[in-house]
């Protein structure tokens, strides 16, 4: 600290008062530089001499860093030109709009009109210190916040990192209290690449579908897994996702009940067979049922499942015949002769009932019916019963003995 010895006033620090930067101060018309406390080295100089006596004084703190005292003189040797001489120049502007710094720089001028010469003519002079000082202490705050977080799922989706605010400070990071910054902005979320997040893949596309008998619906599932980064990981880290779509409904084939077998456009005639006593040969036949596909019978919703025939072959059973006889027998007695007449058998035609051939499933006409076999024989007639004996005592024509004479 340096004190006026005759007032007693501190002309630079004391009285609890300590300059950091570098400052000037006038004793009469001599300038004292002082080269501030925040330097290593504190110096103070007089370019000038000094008009009266100055106390300077010593700040000691026990055996912390005890302090080192140096005095020098200087006396110039040098002519110096009055013609020139160093010049303080204007301040420059705040280095930062906030804790920030200006300073004004010596220059050398001509003394007859102030202009401002080059440098090397003030050599003969000791050049003025820069003066440097602190500006814009009032200045905007914002605040300072710890490291990003992992990249996490939102619920309901998303993927993002988080930071939180550590405390408000100015923007040389010194700490003012918290309520200087923007409280919605303490807490800061910034959204991730969607593979920095777990997510639900599907492992493969939907199975065919599981059918049950009878059954015009069905189920189809699919597999899938947690990914990170392309990589299967345990299922926890997709928690807070929808759990994926892996079971829906599906359509299945409905067969309906086959019909009866009917003849297609290769049936062969009906007729026998030989070696089988005139029996039916046997022949193929067809028949149908209706495939649907599910309820609404929409076929596109089964192309994934193999369709059901519709038609298959099957034997046709042979005609049926039917053959009715009837027999009738009529006897007539007289008491004088004895007439019998034969019995008489009437045969009645053989009656066929065809089967009924229903319209054939490849035309628009009507199946031909097959050939019918050949009638069978009539059954053979009775012999008539022998006729009953009776004689007549009024007869002159009968025989007596039984004997015929032939004469001659």
């Amino acid at each position: 600290a340096v004190v006026d010895p005759e007032t007693g006033e501190y002309l630079l620090n004391g009285g609890s008062v300590v300059t950091p930067f570098s400052k000037l101060v006038a004793v009469g018309s001599t300038l004292l530089q002082y080269s501030g406390s925040s330097v290593t080295m504190e110096r103070l100089n007089a370019t000038n001499p000094l008009e009266k006596k100055l106390l300077v004084q010593i700040l000691s703190v026990g055996d912390l860093n005890p302090p080192h005292i140096k005095f020098s003189y200087i006396k110039s040797t040098l002519h110096h030109d009055p013609n020139y001489f160093w010049k303080l120049g204007d301040w420059t502007e705040c280095s930062n709009s906030c804790d920030g710094e200006r300073e004004r720089v010596a220059f050398c001028v001509r003394t007859a009109d102030g202009v401002r010469v080059r440098d090397d003519l003030c050599s003969s002079h000791h050049r003025l210190l820069t003066q440097r000082e602190p500006c814009s202490s009032t200045c905007p705050v914002h605040w300072e916040y710890t490291d990003w977080s992992k990249c996490e799922v939102l619920n309901g989706g998303g993927c993002v990192r988080r930071r939180e605010a550590l405390g408000c400070v100015t923007a040389r990071r010194v700490g003012v209290a918290p309520h200087h910054c923007a409280a919605e902005d303490k807490y800061e979320e910034d959204s991730c690449s969607a593979h920095e997040c777990p997510a639900w893949h599907y492992a493969n596309d939907w199975a065919p579908c599981v059918c049950a008998a009878g059954e015009g619906a069905g189920v189809q599932h699919r597999l899938y897994s947690c990914t990170l980064r392309h990589k299967s990981v345990p299922a926890w880290n997709c928690a807070a996702l929808k759990e994926p779509t892996h079971m829906r409904n599906c359509s299945c084939w409905l067969n309906g009940e086959w019909g009866e077998c009917q003849e297609g456009p290769q049936s062969p005639p009906a007729g026998p067979e030989e070696g089988t006593g005139g029996s039916c040969r046997p022949r193929l036949g067809i028949m149908f049922r209706r495939v649907m596909c599910g309820f609404q019978d929409q076929d596109q919703d089964c192309a994934s499942l193999p369709r059901p025939p519709d038609f298959t072959t099957c034997d046709l059973p042979c005609p049926t015949t039917t053959t009715t006889t009837t027999t009738t027998t009529t006897t007539t007695t007289t008491t004088t002769t004895t007439t019998t007449t034969p019995a008489t058998t009437t045969t009645a035609a053989s009656t066929t009932v065809l089967p009924t051939y229903p319209r054939s499933p490849f035309s628009s006409t009507l199946s031909p019916p097959p050939s019918l076999p050949p009638p069978p024989p009539p059954p053979s007639s009775s012999p008539p019963p022998p006729p009953s004996s009776s004689s007549s005592s009024s007869s002159s024509s009968s025989f007596k003995g039984g004997k015929h004479h032939h004469g001659g």
